[in-house]
């Protein structure tokens, strides 16, 4: 009798001390989790914020399980991808696909450090995965420390469950995207926040590229430019990684500038993202040719006067800069040596509508004084 009352004790510090602990499955407990895409050039996109909740229990073939809800901001439809059992004593959570009729480890809290564990998630349905527990610590949750199990790059909370969101134990996502917690709530109080992000909800990830194109270098001549971005949040800061740049030119990665002497001529990719060092995503690319004039500046023999012409490349409308206001006849001819445009010059700058010439290179040839002058021009 006395050795059943002293079980009986055991068993009733035991049961609420790992209620205490574990209680993953709380009806009204809730996440907010942060789905994104992974692009071109490792760049990140926010594809939504997912709501997933806990339900009040319900009772199938006698077995106590919860029910789990998920919904997407970008829709209004609720849907139950299955239920929750919690094992309080041992610390396992299991996930039942009802639709499958199928049930898998989700979470061990039972595990110790240097431990591995097989986790078979039935919500993501990628077949068994062995995970080995690196490292145990400790956070505090709303006044109480909660065990942090580490295995490698993934993450779990005791109440909390992974740092990717409820139903993410083992992976983060799927391929070209993933998934990241940003806070779990129980009843209107805030049991944790990703301190990331420091917000429920997140719309998009700056900074943006605005630079559209890139000012035309000029071979053997040192070239200096600048990208620009939107702004960024008060505390975050931006660091810039050329993918590809022209030979002989380099990226400051603080400052955004773009600077060198250009080693070859023509149309070259340059490709440059930007990256929120807060966050730790890249979060825009630009993509865009930088064209190397072969030239820097053309005189005459007559009088040392300069010709400029810019942009070029050009898009829209092309300028055209003498130092004098002397008559000058222009041709255009694209690389096949077909006549495209002629054009009588007065004054010290004019300009040329592009917008109807097709894309391409082009040579323009200019007459004054009895001097010719011949330009690569690219339209694009």
């Amino acid at each position: 009798m006395r050795t059943l009352f002293i079980s009986l004790l055991i068993a009733l510090f035991l049961t609420p001390q790992a209620q205490n602990n574990y209680e993953l499955t709380v009806p009204g407990k809730e996440w907010r989790v942060l789905s994104m895409s992974v692009f071109v050039y490792s760049v990140a996109n926010v594809l939504d914020n997912i709501t997933e909740t806990i339900g009040e229990p319900e009772y199938i073939d006698g077995v106590k399980y919860f029910p789990v809800y998920r919904a997407a901001d970008s829709g209004s439809v609720q849907y139950h991808p299955g239920y929750l059992r919690e094992d309080t004593l041992t610390g396992k959570v299991y996930f039942y696909d009802h639709h499958e009729n199928e049930e898998g480890l989700l979470y061990d809290f039972g595990i110790e450090e240097g431990e591995s564990v097989t986790i078979y998630n039935c919500f993501t349905d990628l077949g068994p995965a062995t995970m080995q527990c690196t490292q145990i610590d400790s956070t505090l949750i709303n006044g109480e420390y909660k065990r942090v199990y580490h295995f490698g790059n993934i993450t779990w909370i005791e109440g909390i469950g992974s740092l990717f969101g409820l139903l993410y134990s083992e992976i983060s996502g799927l391929p070209g995207g993933g998934h990241e917690l940003l806070c779990c709530s129980l009843n209107d109080v805030q049991l944790f926040q990703n301190d990331i992000y420091n917000a429920c909800q997140v719309t998009e990830f700056l900074p943006k590229i605005t630079t559209e194109q890139y000012d035309t270098a000029y071979l053997g001549s040192f070239y200096e430019f600048q990208l620009h971005h939107t702004i960024v949040p008060v505390g975050d800061s931006v660091r810039w990684e050329a993918i590809s740049l022209p030979e002989g030119l380099s990226l400051d990665a603080l400052t955004g500038v773009i600077s060198g002497i250009p080693a070859e001529a023509g149309p070259q990719p340059c490709i440059v993202v930007v990256e929120n060092n807060r966050i730790g995503h890249r979060t825009d690319y630009i993509y865009e040719d930088l064209f190397v004039d072969e030239a820097t500046e053309i005189s005459t023999t007559e009088d040392e006067s300069r010709l400029k012409i810019f942009p070029n490349p050009a898009r829209e409308m092309l300028t055209i800069e003498r130092n004098n206001s002397k008559q000058a006849n222009l041709m255009l001819y694209n690389q096949n040596g077909e006549h495209v445009l002629s054009k009588t010059l007065h004054q010290r700058s004019e300009q040329i509508d592009c917008k109807d010439i097709p894309n391409g290179v082009y040579f323009m040839k200019l007459i004054e004084n009895e001097q010719n002058q011949t330009v690569k021009i690219v339209i694009l």
